[in-house]
């Protein structure tokens, strides 16, 4: 049994047997030619063809919420800002007085 094998950009590089060999696809190497001659007999053959490598999210800039935030509509950044400011206070009780900002309730 083998699985396929591919570097970190994706391409086809050869495969792995079952005991942990890697065997490059090199049209010299003897491992190569047996397993092309196994795979050719297979019902489900090995595909050669280059894959696309794992998609890996960068995390979320700020730049990108501030892009997201300026595609609100106005009342619905006014809505944002509000939640934030709520949670800042609930987070924070004393933030509104330390900033020197006089919220009703806010102690």
């Amino acid at each position: 049994m083998y699985t396929p094998n591919y570097d970190e950009t994706g391409k086809f590089v050869g495969v792995n047997s079952q005991d942990g060999r890697t065997i490059p696809n090199d049209p010299l190497n003897m491992d190569w030619q047996i397993f092309l001659d196994w795979n050719a007999v297979q019902a489900n053959p090995i595909s050669f063809v280059d894959i696309t490598p794992p998609y890996r999210p960068r995390p979320r800039q700020l730049a990108d919420i501030v892009a997201d935030i300026k595609r609100l509509s106005s009342t619905d950044q006014n809505k944002l800002l509000l939640q934030v400011a709520a949670r800042l206070l609930q987070d924070n009780p004393t933030l509104a007085t330390d900033l020197g900002i006089n919220v009703p309730g806010a102690s």
